[in-house]
């Protein structure tokens, strides 16, 4: 296994350093193309966008938006890892501000992709950030409140804990790297929740008020457990793990759907 991952990593470090040629891009290709496939169909489920059609009986009347969906976002995410992220990983791998497989590093991409897709197709509903912090400024009730933290937290997530390593101070990252989770908890429902509730604040973007969170104390936050979780209030469907189906399997079931058989 050692050995496998080493391989791998030699694949990343040659692309990283030489650039891609034809070669190198079927050798990537054989080596991540069905991982990232799945990834792509795993978020599928998980976004709540297919999870209606495992059914059998109802495959064969599967709208082609599920099936554009895919492709789109399989084509976008090739043309995200052509134009630099993986040198990118190398360079976060290197500098130990990242020890996570690829495939890891890549699913935060795929699943931004993904969303940002979906809500061009109508599949999930358009709310900008301004909306989302002005609607948690606006909350009055507790619940309320919850729902806009969670929505913040479902599109922003990522993003906000990639912002927490990148900022926290040199001398600090691996304790701030070992509690990410936390402190991304914290920031979503206290100090966020704290910073909207001040007219001043609202008009701020997400990424603006981390870089604040991590000139104050945030260290409050290192043991913070969360309560809220990240939803998306567009998911009228539930959202069921996968079934004894593969990526195959689901591909043929869209394309039975798009060809109207």
């Amino acid at each position: 296994m050692e050995g496998a991952r080493t391989s791998v990593d030699g694949l990343l470090e040659v692309i990283a350093q030489r650039g891609w040629t034809e070669a190198l891009a079927q050798r990537f290709e054989d080596e991540y193309g069905v991982a990232i496939k799945r990834t792509i169909v795993l978020y599928l489920w998980r976004l709540g966008i297919v999870s209606r059609y495992l059914s059998d009986e109802i495959q064969r009347t599967i709208p082609t938006r599920e099936l554009e969906l895919f492709e789109n976002t399989l084509s976008d995410v090739w043309i995200a890892i052509l134009g630099g992220l993986v040198r990118r990983y190398r360079h976060e791998q290197l500098s130990g501000r990242t020890d996570r497989p690829f495939i890891a590093y890549l699913s935060g991409t795929i699943r931004n992709i993904l969303i940002t897709n979906a809500q061009h197709l109508g599949l999930l509903p358009r709310k900008s950030e301004a909306e989302m912090l002005l609607g948690l400024a606006s909350a009055k009730k507790p619940d309320t409140q919850r729902k806009y933290v969670a929505l913040l937290k479902f599109h922003f997530e990522e993003r906000v804990r990639e912002m927490i390593l990148s900022h926290c101070p040199s001398d600090q990252f691996e304790e701030v790297y070992k509690h990410a989770y936390q402190l991304s908890a914290y920031f979503f429902e206290q100090y966020l929740v704290q910073v909207c509730g001040t007219s001043k604040n609202r008009c701020k973007k997400v990424t603006d008020i981390v870089a604040l969170f991590m000139s104050s104390d945030y260290r409050k936050g290192l043991l913070y457990v969360g309560h809220v979780a990240p939803h998306s209030d567009s998911a009228e469907v539930k959202c069921y793990p996968p079934q004894d189906i593969s990526t195959d399997e689901f591909l043929s079931s869209l394309s039975l759907g798009r060809a109207g058989i």
